[in-house]
């Protein structure tokens, strides 16, 4: 296929969106191979808004307002028998997560009801601030490349770095992950893109995990041809659907079920994620050297979200 220009596609998400992990479960950015011998770093900027959705009860909804950013690179490797274009990457992420606390336009949470601390008159800190990180190395190669189809595979770890776990409002960090990305062209402006991904989630005790995921992308690529004399640029844009969601286990919050479920503790709320979206990832290429990428989802139906909507700013960087 044409020499990519852009890395980033959505998974979730978001995915990236996607950008692996899923941003606690936004878009998912899958690792495609390079060119051989051929180096990319980049620095990313993502800002988690909308809502968070923590529990059926839409009293427990709050103002999502978190960020992510990331900086990475990536190695082209080259061809090694029917592994083509294999690439490693490696990224470091940290994050700032707020304090999870109820929103009073929603319905204030009584001291009763609030198991975690007290903020004030009818204000229940459910879960306290935090700042993590977490390093993902990943790995992935074309097992098919050819100048209108490529089918590619990749498998992703992720370390965490001081992550509380049993807050909600989080990345999406799983321990191993994999994949495969698929892409197809119809005409030099026009191509299908479609990515799948599978995460481990946390395994760890009790409510202190997060489940294992899934994440999909269908994409269609619109692009345009070279623009300008020896200083170019060109212009695309990724718009198409996004699903992610929990696939393998569920957990509950105590702190949230004493605050929102009915009839707690004999019932509990459990929290399984599923989010459909709608994703548009525009970006501009100048020169054969740098890229601006841009990303937004818009979660369309769900639950259990950490965040409803996602935007992200990436600059890379092709030595």
């Amino acid at each position: 296929m044409p020499r990519p220009l852009t890395r980033l596609v959505a998974a979730a998400t978001t995915a990236a969106l996607s950008l692996v992990p899923c941003v606690a479960h936004a878009l998912i950015p899958i690792p495609v191979g390079g060119h051989p011998k051929e180096l990319d770093v980049f620095a990313r900027v993502t800002l988690e808004r909308g809502l968070v959705e923590p529990n059926e009860n839409t009293a427990s909804y709050q103002k999502a307002r978190w960020e992510m950013y990331t900086v990475g690179g990536g190695y082209g490797l080259g061809h090694f028998g029917v592994f083509q274009d294999l690439s490693v990457r490696a990224e470091l992420t940290g994050y700032s997560s707020p304090a999870e606390v109820n929103d009073l336009e929603r319905g204030a949470v009584s001291a009763a009801q609030c198991a975690g601390v007290v903020a004030g008159p009818g204000l229940c800190e459910l879960h306290p601030a935090d700042r993590g990180a977490f390093f993902t190395p990943s790995i992935s190669t074309s097992l098919v490349h050819t100048a209108k189809l490529s089918f590619g595979v990749f498998v992703v770890g992720n370390i965490p770095i001081g992550v509380r776990y049993e807050k909600f409002v989080l990345p999406r960090i799983d321990y191993v992950g994999g994949g495969f990305r698929a892409g197809m062209e119809f005409e030099p402006w026009f191509a299908l893109e479609t990515s799948f991904y599978v995460g481990s989630g946390s395994p760890r005790p009790g409510s202190s995990r997060q489940n294992g995921t899934f994440a999909a992308t269908q994409l269609l690529h619109f692009r345009t041809g070279r623009i300008g004399g020896a200083t170019f640029f060109k212009l695309g844009v990724k718009v198409g659907p996004y699903v992610d969601g929990d696939l393998i286990g569920e957990r509950t919050d105590a702190r949230y079920d004493q605050a929102y479920t009915a009839g707690f503790p004999d019932r509990t709320d459990r929290i399984r994620m599923f989010r459909f979206a709608a994703t548009v990832l525009p970006y501009v290429q100048v020169s054969d050297t740098v890229s601006v990428e841009l990303g937004y989802l818009q979660k369309l139906f769900g639950y259990d979200t950490p965040a409803t909507q996602l935007y992200t700013a990436t600059l890379r960087y092709v030595f």
